[in-house]
């Protein structure tokens, strides 16, 4: 959460009022958004970083100017899987470049970061990926019912798979590895929680490049 002045006399020391908070840092020539905390729309949370109010904001980005590129600084430990790829999807359909900076990026955090069309760590970021899961509270099901989410889940997890590999997931793998061999060995690791530092996520094929120095509104300068 950023904050932003308002209208005070900066003659004066500046106290707490003369400032509010903001989901994002949006100027003519700078875009800065946040996704932080777990991924829930509409009504779970209302803030300005959670993925609906992220998705509304590129959308509105987009219709005032499609070149300015925007930076979506991501720290999520991942969450409602819908929500997720409704997000994924509006990042690959925005006609202004965005640049994914992943900080802990987990879970259904992973392909919201991968939709970006560039993609940075900083030196201490951290990655996780892991199969899709559901919990259930005070629900009684039936052996129908399981079932039903059974495929579900199936289909979200060979959903998330064609993901990574699309946006160019290596799996650590040679240059020239197939296809299948790719997705037998994503699927082979993410069995259980995998985690990747940032030089393991960049050998992984999830992070273009490690940001040391670079300042982040440069990045998209840059673009």
């Amino acid at each position: 959460m950023f904050r932003k002045l308002v209208e005070a006399d900066f003659n004066k020391t500046a106290q707490e009022s003369c400032f509010e908070y903001a989901g994002g840092y949006l100027t003519r020539t700078a875009r800065l958004l946040t996704l932080r905390g777990t991924i829930a729309g509409y009504p779970y949370r209302s803030d300005f970083s959670n993925p609906t109010a992220v998705g509304d904001d590129i959308l509105a980005l987009n219709i005032e100017d499609k070149t300015i590129p925007i930076v979506l600084l991501i720290d999520s430990p991942g969450g409602e899987v819908f929500s997720g790829f409704n997000l994924y999807d509006i990042i690959r359909s925005s006609e202004a470049p965005i640049i994914t900076v992943g900080q802990t990026v987990a879970s259904m955090a992973i392909p919201v970061f991968l939709a970006g069309s560039k993609r940075y760590a900083l030196p201490h970021s951290r990655f996780m990926l892991h199969l899709p899961r559901v919990t259930y509270i005070g629900q009684t099901l039936d052996a129908e019912e399981l079932r039903i989410h059974g495929n579900l889940l199936q289909d979200i997890k060979e959903s998330l798979v064609e993901c990574y590999i699309e946006r160019g997931v290596t799996a650590g793998l040679k240059e020239g590895a197939s296809k299948s061999q790719i997705r037998k060995k994503i699927l082979i690791d993410i069995d259980r929680d995998v985690w990747f530092t940032a030089k393991d996520a960049q050998a992984y094929g999830l992070v273009e490049e490690i940001l040391h120095r670079q300042n982040i509104l440069q990045i998209a300068g840059s673009v």
